[in-house]
């Protein structure tokens, strides 16, 4: 026998159900993280397009792979300004995460 619901039971359960919905809605937006939230460097607005190839073209990323090769301990490295977290670097345009990487990394001497 299958249990079935009938108008009256439905219409009282419809705000629980709305509730929830909203709810998990909210639930599902906290969780998910804005591009900048995840990466601060990550806005490349003021860059042209050759300068974002060039990034491209080193391969950077602002997570680094290799825990032993940062950017904030690259030859290339250009510390932030004060107040600021993204450092630059010698070789390519924008911000630049200090905990990135590229293919050009080059070790302090």
């Amino acid at each position: 026998m299958k249990n079935k619901i009938n108008r009256k039971e439905f219409l009282k359960q419809l705000p629980i159900l709305g509730i929830a919905l909203f709810g998990s809605g909210l639930f599902l937006q906290s969780c998910s993280k804005s591009k900048t939230e995840e990466d601060p460097c990550s806005d490349l607005s003021k860059l042209t397009e050759d300068e974002k190839e060039t990034r491209k073209d080193f391969e950077y990323v602002s997570k680094s792979p290799y825990p032993e090769k940062l950017c904030d301990n690259c030859e290339l490295w250009l510390a932030p300004e004060e107040g600021n977290f993204c450092g630059g670097c010698e070789i390519m345009e924008g911000p630049i995460h200090p905990k990135g990487y590229c293919n050009a990394w080059v070790e302090i001497t």
